[in-house]
């Protein structure tokens, strides 16, 4: 498996920009507070803009991210006017040059920064262990269904210190994904972790080309399983999402593949005693019909799953119907029994 890493300034002012519109549930909003602070508060000007432009992710979905993050300046343009109305064009085109001052001076200071770490990720993706760990996700996704080469759209984070660590996504297509890269602390568990983001990221490609997806809406459906998961959970996901984040963070960036390979293992870390109680607290809000965090109750539900995947890994299992099954019905035990 090869890795190309993209450094874009128009895949980073396109992220900027549709992330300050917090359109969808994945837009990191601390992202935002942090630029808002270097860069000043918004004017009523942009605020309109970026509520039309909103309008449009809405409707067009990660359709633009596709055109932004994989395309040249005069390719995006050609693009964007074939399958988004006039109207719709000159207000994508307006937020963009409206925004541009407030871009250039974000740029300018993290341009160099950016090179800087992609360079330290491309190390990382050197290294014997990391290597294995792919392998092993190759091989539990059937390695035949294996990606070549795959395209790391690198994407500027503006965020530092403890436990900040990198974030992603695989919301392009088949062979690409895009990679927060902070200001990482180097020689403790946050750069581990954030390579485990980067397999997090190729698993879902993985995962979308075995059609899984299809299988998880049988079984849902199979047994009698609602489509969406309780309203009281924070951020929504169908329950067809929140298992297919469950089955690949069971293997990393906090799952046993993480635990096998990495130095930092997760159970001193995500699954610390301290973290056990507050996931555990977390999973009583919720049972008493309190407002809770989705994220921390697939927390629980991989810690309690660890023997089962462990089992899968070290007996050279691939991903099957069978075990998509007991996740999910364990799953359900846990939400709605």
């Amino acid at each position: 498996m090869k890795f190309n890493f993209i450094i874009s300034k128009w895949a980073n002012f396109y992220f900027f920009a549709s992330n300050l519109t917090e359109w969808h549930f994945s837009c990191r909003k601390d992202y935002n507070l942090t630029r808002i602070k270097e860069t000043g508060p918004p004017t009523e000007k942009e605020l309109v803009s970026l509520n039309e432009f909103k309008k449009i992710l809405l409707k067009y979905k990660f359709d633009l991210a596709k055109i932004f993050y994989i395309h040249n300046e005069k390719e995006i343009w050609q693009k964007l006017e074939k399958i988004v109305k006039k109207s719709e064009f000159e207000k994508i085109e307006s937020v963009f040059k409206i925004l541009k001052p407030r871009f250039e001076l974000i740029w300018k200071k993290s341009e160099k920064q950016l090179n800087k770490r992609v360079i330290l990720f491309k190390s990382l993706l050197n290294k014997t262990e990391y290597q294995n760990l792919l392998n092993n996700l190759c091989l539990f996704f059937d390695n035949k269904k294996s990606i070549e080469e795959i395209g790391i759209i690198a994407l500027i984070s503006p965020l530092s210190g403890e436990a900040i660590t990198a974030a992603g996504g695989a919301n392009i297509d088949n062979k690409h994904i895009t990679l927060e890269i902070p200001d990482l602390k180097i020689n403790n568990w946050e750069l581990e972790y954030s390579f485990g983001i980067i397999a997090h990221e190729i698993a879902h490609l993985l995962f979308k080309r075995l059609n899984n997806i299809k299988i998880i809406n049988k079984i849902i459906f199979d047994l009698k399983i609602p489509k969406k998961m309780p309203k009281n959970l924070i951020p929504q996901y169908s329950t067809a999402e929140f298992i297919t984040e469950l089955i690949i963070e069971l293997l990393v960036p906090f799952g046993y593949l993480s635990q096998k390979y990495f130095k930092n293992k997760p159970t001193n870390i995500v699954f610390s005693k301290s973290n056990l109680k507050n996931i555990g607290e977390n999973y009583k809000t919720f049972k008493n019909n309190k407002t809770a965090s989705s994220i921390k109750l697939r927390k629980l539900i991989v810690w309690q799953l660890y023997p089962l995947i462990s089992f899968y890994i070290e007996s050279n299992k691939k991903i099957d119907k069978n075990i998509i099954k007991e996740f999910t019905k364990f799953t359900s035990k846990i939400i709605w029994k």
